[in-house]
């Protein structure tokens, strides 16, 4: 094991390059901005490199962060940029996500004969996200798995973000078990109790009854329709509001699902929030109806606000930051009555798990120990250019 304590940032000599598509309001793209913080924090070199400088998450970036917008006008130019970025910066290690941004970089260095490290992180389990995607983006995966074993030779290290994730990658990618690692998301910041006592923005969400919140993108892989329906069961037994955060493109397909089950009332749709800590603060109840995840940041976020849990046992992530049903109620995916009866039992107490225990367990994913395990593993495969 690598002492980064005794090591000056001379020492290790890292100027790090961190490469993602857009600064989206995605749990990848927040994980990456975390890590960049806490490098720089340490004293390392980090530059940001994006296909396109857009999303949620351009407000939330620090000044001070370098950031190289690679391909402006179209992703078809992010080759080209990585090339000029490369040939300007020589960077000494390269983090690259997802997996069609690591090939970019991996197809870039091998053409112009660089020995750049490069290590990819792995957020999505792909073999039930695959199964709930439309036909392109299944097809476009497919590709890049396909053309990722060509180049993963190259491929210096490999994290994924629980051991489900590193289990369902292999399946895909002859990794060997020396380079591919398991390092849980960084969610727990030096801010976070900061950001739980923020005052919620303006609404007119009343507060006569306890609220379950979801948070997540408005996808089919998030289940919210498994979640309506199972809430439609809980308020025929006990007063609740549900209170839905994000957006996504089935906002009209959850609006007359919301209709159809005569929800108008007790459900609200308060659209994406940049924090939603203060909302989980207030929540009697977070739930996750998730068909599949990588690991769920928003679980560990509720167990930092002292917050009761209901989730999925989807592959993969909430079993394993929950610890099998220890800190929080885990059901079948897709069982509207399992799920429906959970959320009842957590808010009538019959399943409770002190605040202070989901708060302790939440400081095993905290920013600091995430940063120092990768970059760890980054003083590990040391650059031979």
């Amino acid at each position: 094991m690598i002492d980064l304590n005794s090591m000056s940032v001379e020492q290790t000599n890292i100027r790090l390059a961190v490469m993602i598509p857009t600064l989206a309001g995605g749990g990848m793209e927040r994980v990456h901005i975390y890590l960049i913080e806490a490098f720089r924090q340490k004293g390392f070199e980090v530059d940001l490199l994006v296909s396109q400088f857009k999303g949620p998450l351009c407000r939330d970036l620090p000044e001070s962060v370098r950031v190289f917008e690679l391909a402006r006008h179209s992703s078809y130019w992010l080759p080209v940029g990585l090339w000029r970025y490369l040939r300007r910066r020589k960077p000494t290690h390269i983090l690259a996500a997802p997996n069609d941004i690591a090939l970019v970089a991996l197809w870039v260095t091998r053409r112009l004969r660089l020995t750049t490290p490069i290590v990819m992180s792995v957020h999505n389990h792909i073999s039930t996200q695959q199964q709930f995607t439309g036909i392109f983006k299944r097809l476009k995966e497919r590709l890049v798995m396909s053309l990722l074993r060509r180049y993963c030779t190259d491929l210096r290290a490999v994290i994924a973000v629980s051991k489900g994730v590193a289990q369902d990658f292999s399946r895909y990618l002859p990794v060997s078990r020396e380079r591919l690692h398991v390092v849980y998301n960084p969610v727990v910041t030096p801010q976070t109790q900061e950001l739980l006592a923020e005052d919620l923005p303006i609404q007119d969400i009343p507060d006569d009854r306890p609220w379950v919140v979801f948070a997540g993108r408005f996808v089919k892989l998030k289940g919210l329709d498994i979640l309506l329906p199972a809430f439609a069961q809980v308020v025929k037994q006990v007063q609740a509001r549900l209170v839905l955060l994000g957006d996504g493109p089935l906002i009209s397909v959850i609006d007359k699902m919301i209709s159809d089950y005569d929800l108008h009332a007790c459900v609200h749709c308060p659209g994406f929030q940049a924090n939603p800590l203060p909302w989980m603060n207030k929540a009697a109840v977070l739930v996750l109806s998730s068909r599949t995840e990588g690991l769920p940041g928003v679980l560990i976020e509720a167990m930092a606000a002292g917050t009761q849990i209901v989730a999925t046992d989807c592959p993969s992530g909430p079993a394993e930051i929950l610890e099998e049903g220890r800190y929080g109620q885990l059901v079948p995916v897709g069982d509207i009555d399992a799920l429906g009866n959970a959320i009842v039992k957590s808010l009538k107490g019959e399943f409770f798990v002190p605040p202070e225990q989901l708060k302790a367990h939440a400081e095993d994913f905290t920013v600091d120990k995430a940063a120092n395990a990768y970059l760890e593993l980054l003083l590990s495969v040391p650059n031979h250019q």
